[in-house]
């Protein structure tokens, strides 16, 4: 299976209120992928687990909002504190569906504002 990549820019660590936008990106050519969203986190009922290459069991947990990012940009702007987590993200395409793997995973951490 075709492998996700996900690219956070401008960068993994941010002030509250700063932009920022993650990027799934699918090592083939073809533009007809559509990308789902997610945060990893601690084992709940009601979680998907997955086990991605290199890593242990994650149980990750589709955002709310993911169907605004299935072009392949998720944009947080402004920012949150409460943004900070683990992602990941994955494509898929076609009838039946077929998916990507999921991406590794990118931990976001967003701060404060200074005083």
């Amino acid at each position: 299976r075709l492998q996700a990549v996900l690219i956070v820019s401008p960068q993994n660590w941010l002030t509250e209120g700063d932009s920022l936008t993650l990027s799934c990106e699918v090592t083939d050519s073809s533009t007809d992928w559509t990308f789902s969203w997610y945060t990893v986190g601690p084992y709940r009922d009601g979680l998907t687990a997955i086990q991605n290459t290199h890593v242990s069991i994650m149980y990750v947990e589709l955002l709310s909002d993911s169907s605004r990012g299935s072009e392949g940009n998720y944009t947080l702007s402004p920012s949150a504190l409460h943004h900070t987590g683990v992602y990941v993200c994955r494509g898929e395409r076609g009838e039946p569906v077929s998916h990507t793997l999921y991406s590794k995973p990118q931990p976001l951490w967003i701060s404060g504002e200074d005083n």
